[in-house]
């Protein structure tokens, strides 16, 4: 097998791994919904990448547009493609107006160049230029963000690729640069040119795997969001709320500091469904809990534990304070209206609280307690704020 036979194959096979890439980009599209536009920009850089290479195997003497000057247009394209997809996965502007003057100059200077022998060292120059730019300009974009969300050691990890291909584009313009009477073109037998493909195919195993963790993590993330969140409110739901209520357990038991549970209803709440429909109360269910949340401290937890009952655990709170909550959280809900298509509605809610008690065998005594406060608040009339008898002692005290 001569030089020429192993260079030209080894080409094909950078070429087959990208393609092969983008295929699998292109599957995980398809089951991946929330993140399609990302990985479909991903899979079209692997694409183009791999068609620039499967262009290049097809370089000769003749030397024809497509092969040479075609191949480095689809590189080009490429990397703005891996920007486009890296953009939209961190929530970053793609900067659409550089990219579309990379792209027309690159393509305006390979139209000025030509093919042609004479034009090549001039058009290896512009064209590892150019992506060296493109590649620079993409990195500097996602840095922040990266860095912010990952932390500086593991953005350097996922810049590593990038600098990989950004070094070798380097080192082509200055050996072309050193040698410009010689075309230092990616098809030609050179041990710089072979080391160069292995960058891509190291590069491209790394941006692959690294960015499959990536969606993986992301993915395991909104899974975990969702199990322990209420999708209507976005309030922790009943399973996160057991844990939170735990973990105050824990940290009484050790340092005495108390906490307390407070159970809200929203009163007469059927009323709405059975007047204005569901869609009207899922929106008074929505507004109830982004009220809560502007209610409540820094500190305390909101979540809805099913149909119009929210629980809040409050740390670190005593009983006089506790009865402020209380008072606090129902009169914002009874003050202002909820904001409905066509109508504005007026609704109350009734509030039981109770305070962590050196009698409390487990968490959920405290959260019993609470709910038999609840209880005691609609019997005397709904719209009202009863506290658990021994915070009731200590508040009158």
């Amino acid at each position: 097998m001569t030089a020429d036979t192993t260079l030209n194959a080894m080409v094909w096979l950078v070429a087959t791994q990208f393609l092969l890439y983008a295929v699998g980009w292109v599957l995980c599209g398809f089951l991946l919904r929330e993140h399609r536009a990302t990985i479909f920009h991903w899979a079209g850089f692997m694409a183009l990448i791999g068609t620039g290479f499967v262009l290049s195997a097809q370089r000769d003497d003749a030397r024809t547009w497509l092969a040479y000057c075609g191949a480095d247009l689809a590189f080009t394209a490429g990397l703005l493609s891996l920007w486009r997809g890296l953009a939209s996965y961190f929530g970053l502007s793609p900067w659409l107006h550089f990219q579309w003057a990379a792209l027309v100059l690159t393509f305006g200077g390979l139209m000025l160049m030509g093919p042609a022998r004479e034009q090549a060292s001039m058009r290896v120059v512009f064209m590892n230029a150019m992506n060296l730019t493109v590649m620079l300009a993409l990195l500097a974009g996602v840095h922040g963000r990266v860095s912010r969300q990952y932390g500086r050691r593991r953005a350097l990890l996922l810049a590593l690729p990038g600098l990989l291909i950004a070094i070798a584009f380097l080192v082509a313009i200055a050996r072309q640069l050193m040698h410009m009477e010689m075309p230092l073109e990616v098809h030609r037998i050179d041990s710089n040119n072979l080391r160069a493909l292995f960058v891509f195919i190291a590069a491209a195993a790394i941006f692959n795997f690294t960015f499959i963790a990536l969606l993986t993590q992301r993915l395991l993330q909104r899974l975990r969001h969702l199990s322990r969140h209420d999708a209507l409110t976005g309030l922790v739901n009943r399973r996160a709320l057991d844990d939170d209520i735990q973990r105050e357990w824990q940290r009484w038991r050790r340092t005495g500091l108390p906490f307390a549970l407070l159970v809200l209803d929203l009163d007469h709440f059927k009323r709405v469904n059975d007047t204005h429909g569901h869609l009207a109360g899922d929106a008074v269910l929505a507004q109830t809990g982004e009220r809560l949340r502007a209610s409540a401290r820094a500190t305390d937890t909101v979540a809805r534990i099913g149909g119009e009952e929210f629980v809040v655990l409050a740390p670190q709170v005593q009983a006089d304070g506790l009865g402020m909550l209380a008072e606090r959280m129902r009169a914002d809900l009874a003050g202002s209206g909820f904001d409905l298509p066509g109508v504005r509605l007026s609704l109350t809610a009734s509030v039981g609280a109770a305070l962590v008690a050196q009698g409390d065998s487990d968490p959920q005594q405290v959260l019993q307690r609470a709910d038999q406060a609840l209880y005691r608040a609609k019997a005397q009339g709904r719209n009202r704020v009863v506290l658990d008898a021994a915070e009731a002692e200590a508040v009158a005290a």
